[in-house]
């Protein structure tokens, strides 16, 4: 069985539309935002959590949930924007268009601060590099000890 969660009302739709019209019958689509709450069917093998972690207000927090709902040794893979890394001038570009209420919270971190909190959570590092050709988005396959 896979469970796919979603936060965007939008990318709920267009998943329940994609497997409806290929007729698949062991996706569960779901809206869950990754940070806080127990989902059904936990613990999982694996969770994936692609362009999320960075909109977490509690990225701490946050991996230690993901932990919580792994069973052990199970996998938690990532791919996450690292602002940090990206250029000095972006968090304060980012603290504008928040108060004048066009961008979400984002949380503004390196690599290597990512994957400390992935280690302070409990999870062992089986992977790590940049994803695509950027040295901005970071690729973590971890597991958990």
């Amino acid at each position: 069985m896979i469970i796919r969660s979603l936060v965007s009302s939008i990318g709920l739709t267009v998943a329940e539309m994609t497997v409806n019209e290929l007729g698949i019958d062991n996706i569960i689509i779901l809206a869950h935002d990754g940070s806080t709450g127990y989902m059904d069917h936990a613990p999982f093998d694996a969770i994936c959590a692609f362009s999320i972690l960075h909109l977490l207000d509690d990225l701490d927090a946050g991996l230690v949930h993901m932990h919580g709902m792994l069973k052990p040794g199970g996998f938690l893979i990532t791919k996450t924007a690292c602002l940090r890394d990206m250029s000095f001038a972006l968090p304060p570009v980012i603290k504008v268009m928040q108060w004048i209420g066009k961008a979400p919270h984002v949380s503004v971190f390196t690599g290597l601060q990512l994957e400390a909190a992935f280690e302070k959570a409990g999870f062992e590092l089986i992977e790590t590099g940049y994803h695509g050709k950027t040295k901005s988005t970071r690729f973590i396959a971890a597991r958990r000890k």
